[in-house]
C-alpha cells in the first residue's frame, strides 16, 4: 500500500478504509525513512597530523566500535578485526609516527552492541596514504548533514499530512456518528 496524494478527492464521500489505509502508508513511510537515518555509518578519516583514526557517529548507542586492519601484506581486500574500543570513544592512535610508516594500511570500524552484533554498516575504508584534507572531510559531513536535513524534512511533511487525514477521519467519524443520530430519530418518529 502507498500513500495517494490525491485522495481523498476533493468534495467525496468519505471512506474509512481509504482514510485508514491513506494514515497506515504515511505511517509506513515516516518509519522507513525514520529507520534509514538512524542507520548511517560512522564517517571515517585518517589524521595525518595524529596519525589516528577519527569518526563521527550519529547511529544508535553502541557499546564498542571494531577497528579492521589491512596489513601491507595481506592478500588484496583481507581485513582483520585488530582492536575493539569504547562506544563513546571518537579517534584511535594507531601508533605510527607519519603518513609514511603507514603506507599500504588500510581501516575500517563498525559499531557493535554488547552482544557481538552490528548497528550499522561497516564505514568507508581509509589509509594514511592519500588521506582527505579537512576541506574534504567538512564536504562529507556538509553532504550527510544535507541528507539528515532532507530525511528530516520528508519527516516533516509526512506527519503534517498523518494530521491533516487524522483530522479528515475525525470529521467523517462526526459525520458519521450525526447519520446514524438522524437514522435512529426516522426509525423512531417515521
Amino acid at each position: 500500500m502507498t500513500f495517494d496524494p490525491t485522495k481523498p478527492v476533493e468534495d467525496s464521500p468519505l471512506d474509512a478504509a481509504e482514510m485508514r489505509n491513506q494514515l497506515n502508508a504515511l505511517q509506513a513511510q515516516i518509519t522507513a525513512l525514520q529507520q534509514e537515518v538512524a542507520v548511517l555509518p560512522p564517517l571515517l578519516t585518517a589524521n595525518i597530523t595524529t596519525m589516528a583514526l577519527d569518526w563521527i557517529y550519529n547511529g544508535p548507542a553502541c557499546d564498542a566500535f571494531h577497528i579492521f586492519v589491512h596489513q601491507p601484506n595481506d592478500a588484496p581486500g583481507t581485513f582483520n578485526d585488530r582492536v575493539q574500543v569504547a562506544g563513546d570513544l571518537r579517534t584511535w592512535a594507531t601508533g605510527f609516527d607519519s603518513p609514511a610508516d603507514a603506507l599500504g594500511y588500510a581501516y575500517y570500524i563498525v559499531p557493535m552492541d554488547g552482544d557481538e552484533n552490528p548497528l550499522t554498516l561497516a564505514s568507508d575504508t581509509v589509509g594514511f596514504d592519500g588521506a582527505p584534507t579537512p576541506g574534504d572531510l567538512q564536504a562529507q559531513v556538509d553532504a550527510l548533514s544535507a541528507r539528515v536535513d532532507a530525511q528530516q524534512a520528508t519527516i516533516a511533511d509526512l506527519q503534517s499530512n498523518v494530521n491533516d487525514l487524522s483530522l479528515q477521519v475525525g470529521d467523517m467519524l462526526a459525520s458519521i456518528t450525526a447519520l446514524q443520530a438522524a437514522v435512529a430519530e426516522l426509525q423512531e418518529n417515521p
